[in-house]
C-alpha cells in the first residue's frame, strides 16, 4: 500500500527513494507481523475466513470487477489531477482559505455519509462486513449487526440473496465514496 501511494502521489520518484520506500515497507510489515497491533493473529485488518468455495464462473465476475476497478481508478486519478490543478489557481486560493476548505469537505462528507447504513461506519468496518461470511453463532457482534443493517445477512446469521435494493445500496455507497475520495 505504501509503495502504491508513493507511486501515485509522486510525480518524480527516483530509484533511491523507491528503494528506501521498499525497505520501509518491508520493515513495517515485519514489525506488524511481530507486534500483532491489529489485535488479531492475521497480518492485515481485512483477513476473512472463507467457509465456502468459489464457483468457477465467479472468476469471470472477479475479472470484470478488476477491469472495472482499474477504469474507476483511472477516472479517479483524472478527476483528482484536475481538482488539484483547479485548487492551485490564484483565484481559488484567494477566495477559499485552507480552514474553510477543510470545514466544507468535512461537512460534505458527514452529510453524504449519513443516509446509507454502509457509509456510516468507518471504512475498515464496512469493508470487513462486506467480505466476511455470515456467522450463525449466538451473540451479535458489531460486524454481524452491520451485515444485517446493510442487508447482507439476516439477524440469525443466514446469507441473503442479492436483490435490487441491496445492489442499489452497494452502488450508491460506491458512488458516494468515489465522490468523497475525489
Amino acid at each position: 500500500g505504501v509503495l502504491f501511494s508513493l507511486e501515485e502521489v509522486s510525480s518524480h520518484f527516483s530509484s533511491r527513494t523507491l528503494l528506501q520506500a521498499f525497505i520501509a515497507s518491508v520493515v513495517g510489515t515485519l514489525a506488524l507481523s511481530v507486534s500483532h497491533l491489529s489485535g488479531e493473529e492475521e497480518l492485515t485488518l481485512f483477513s476473512v475466513r472463507y467457509t465456502s468455495t468459489c464457483h468457477p464462473g465467479e472468476y469471470l465476475v472477479f475479472a470484470l470487477l478488476g477491469i472495472t476497478g482499474g477504469l474507476v481508478g483511472a477516472l479517479f486519478n483524472a478527476v483528482n489531477i484536475r481538482w488539484a490543478a483547479f485548487r492551485m489557481k490564484p483565484a481559488f486560493k484567494q477566495r477559499v482559505t485552507p480552514v474553510v476548505e477543510v470545514i466544507v469537505v468535512s461537512l460534505l462528507t458527514l452529510v453524504t455519509s449519513w443516509p446509507l447504513a454502509l457509509t456510516r461506519p468507518l471504512m475498515p468496518d464496512a469493508i470487513h462486513a462486506l467480505f466476511d461470511t455470515c456467522d450463525g453463532r449466538p451473540g451479535q457482534t458489531h460486524r454481524s449487526k452491520l451485515q444485517a443493517d446493510i442487508g447482507l445477512c439476516t439477524p440469525e446469521g443466514q446469507q441473503t440473496q442479492a436483490d435490487a435494493r441491496l445492489l442499489s445500496v452497494l452502488g450508491a455507497a460506491a458512488a458516494i465514496r468515489f465522490c468523497q475520495m475525489a
